[in-house]
């Protein structure tokens, strides 16, 4: 992950397990070295509160006060009971326009039905790290997501199931509302149904896919966005 605060440009490292921050002494825009500001393992999500950092391994948040040079004082932990990663470990970070601080939790697995309730959501907390809400569900990794500049409104990129077929699922942008289901593990794309896996019992994959939302639009299966923004600018065309 990268991220930018105060001039300078930062980057989560997971297999390392740690932020660096990228130093350019001549200012030519190209950097010469790093600076290793934060370590932990599994480190990937990062995010900026004014002069406070917020990081993200796979089961914890933590927070830090960004020095004048750019490094990062000592880490308290706010949240150590974020779901297991399993196949997706990265956990993704915001602090969105109501100031609080959103948690991107991905699936364990492919397609299955999830034993912690927070897998596979979008979770909502105080910066502090209390009062920890699911907002959406269904979400098989919603990596990428971000605010609507202006609205406030949620999107997210999520990651579609695999082994369905070379162009199957195609993957989501999603507008994520609270309290919506998002197809996942049963439903995919624009109510397709997964012949892997059967809902819960009494449930059926047709009622199953009434209850989810679809998605705000589909494309290329198998990209797997890793991150996105709002463009604000000015240099593209409406």
């Amino acid at each position: 992950m990268l991220a930018t605060h105060a001039g300078h440009v930062y980057a989560t490292r997971r297999t390392e397990g740690d932020v660096i921050r990228l130093d350019d002494a001549d200012g030519d825009g190209s950097y010469e070295g790093h600076t290793v500001v934060a370590a932990r393992p599994g480190m990937h999500g990062i995010a900026f509160d004014n002069d406070v950092v917020f990081l993200a391994t796979v089961n914890e948040i933590y927070t830090a006060p960004v020095n004048a040079d750019g490094t990062f004082g000592d880490l308290t932990r706010l949240i150590d009971d974020l779901p297991d990663g399993g196949q997706h470990p990265n956990r993704t970070i915001a602090i969105g326009p109501d100031d609080m601080l959103w948690i991107s939790a991905g699936s364990t697995c492919n397609a299955c039905a999830e034993t912690n309730p927070e897998s596979a959501t979008m979770l909502r907390a105080k910066k502090d790290g209390t009062s920890r809400t699911i907002f959406a569900r269904g979400l098989r990794n919603t990596i990428g997501f971000g605010f609507e500049p202006g609205s406030g409104q949620l999107y997210g990129a999520d990651h579609g199931i695999d082994w369905l077929g070379d162009e199957e699922q195609q993957e989501e942008f999603n507008h994520i509302e609270q309290g919506k289901q998002y197809g996942w593990p049963y439903v995919y794309d624009f109510s397709r149904l997964n012949p892997q896996d059967n809902p819960p019992a009494g449930i059926s994959l047709e009622q199953w896919a009434k209850l989810s939302t679809e998605p705000a639009l589909g494309y290329t299966a198998h990209s797997a966005p890793m991150q996105m923004a709002f463009y604000t600018g000015s240099a593209f065309p409406e």
